[in-house]
């Protein structure tokens, strides 16, 4: 890390405990129950543009694609998340523990390469994944992982996850939040106390890809920013809620250890590491195209041009993202 990296804000990991004996909060509120009934499960893919794809799931407010070319960005962030984490396992759970072997479930796993990598550090233990895009990154998984060793479910996190209650030692959930309308973030949460086991380890945690300033605010991002918030809110989906996250686990009394870690990533700037994160924004802006430019009444080219010009602004503001987790062992 760069001797300006090092100054961004940065909190050791926390942990938390479960206690099923407050269960207060499994009750699934009846609004979840409704919207279950008004999604798409299959997860197959829809065709928006001549060269990107995006899955089926018509409840779901995800708006990048769920194509391979996503799935190559998806590994390529992974790996930049780790590199901020020091290594896959976030939540600091015993290594003693994972070696002897524990059984755990990646919601929201993408192309699985977080599992892959467990799997491989850890080979002992039994491990599950859940997406709503499982049958898109399908052959992507094959490359990163031996057959037989990891078990990957079509699901959806709005719907009852595909397991029965109180399975899992351990359930890591990273990065949903833009596929989550805010008013069902409890039936998720819900969900996720549900399937763990009492005692178990819940490692909940988001990005907020709202940026922030090092340096001077820009205000051609900073205006973005503010367009980008009020373009997902359309969707029920608020930018800024990982920020929540200490309030949120809070009121869950099955969590008798809530405490939060945060790190911060360099848009652009800090050296090597901070031009892979600029390179991991971009695409998430391209991949976003479609529904960027119906929102903002753009063409695709405008956009393009306009991405340039956003992420040389910041680069030049020192612009950072930030990852909140609340972590319970």
């Amino acid at each position: 890390m760069g001797a300006e990296f090092s100054k961004l804000p940065l909190f050791n990991s926390a942990k938390l405990k479960l206690n099923k004996k407050a269960a207060s909060h499994w009750a699934v509120p009846a609004e979840f129950d409704a919207q279950s009934k008004q999604t798409s499960g299959s997860g197959s893919s829809t065709a928006l543009d001549n060269d990107r794809t995006y899955h089926g799931v018509q409840s779901a407010p995800y708006v990048l694609p769920g194509d391979v070319k996503e799935g190559q960005r998806q590994n390529l962030h992974h790996h930049l998340v780790r590199q901020l984490y020091g290594n896959n396992n976030y939540a600091g759970v015993s290594e003693e523990a994972l070696h002897r072997g524990i059984t755990v479930l990646d919601v929201g796993c993408g192309t699985g390469i977080w599992l892959a990598e467990m799997n491989r550090d850890f080979p002992n233990g039994t491990y599950y994944g859940v997406d709503i895009n499982v049958s898109t990154f399908a052959e992507t998984f094959r490359d990163l992982a031996p057959p037989g060793k990891i078990t990957l479910v079509q699901g959806n996190a709005f719907e009852r996850l595909p397991f029965p209650n109180d399975v899992f030692d351990y359930v890591h959930c990273q990065e949903l939040n833009q596929g989550i309308p805010e008013r069902l973030w409890p039936a998720v949460m819900s969900e996720l106390i549900r399937v763990l086991k009492p005692g178990g380890i819940l490692d909940l945690g988001d990005i907020v890809p709202i940026t922030s300033f090092h340096g001077r605010p820009d205000p051609v991002v900073a205006d973005f920013n503010d367009k980008l918030q009020k373009m997902m809110m359309t969707r029920g989906v608020n930018m800024v809620w990982p920020y929540r996250l200490p309030e949120f686990v809070a009121e869950y009394p099955e969590l008798v250890n809530p405490k939060v870690a945060r790190r911060s990533a360099p848009i652009g700037w800090d050296g090597p590491i901070g031009a892979l994160w600029l390179a991991d924004a971009k695409k998430v802006y391209i991949g976003a195209a479609d529904f960027v430019c119906v929102a903002l009444g753009m063409t695709k080219e405008e956009w393009y041009d306009f991405v340039e010009q956003l992420c040389n602004r910041e680069v030049d503001s020192k612009s950072f993202l930030s990852f909140v987790s609340a972590l319970d062992i």
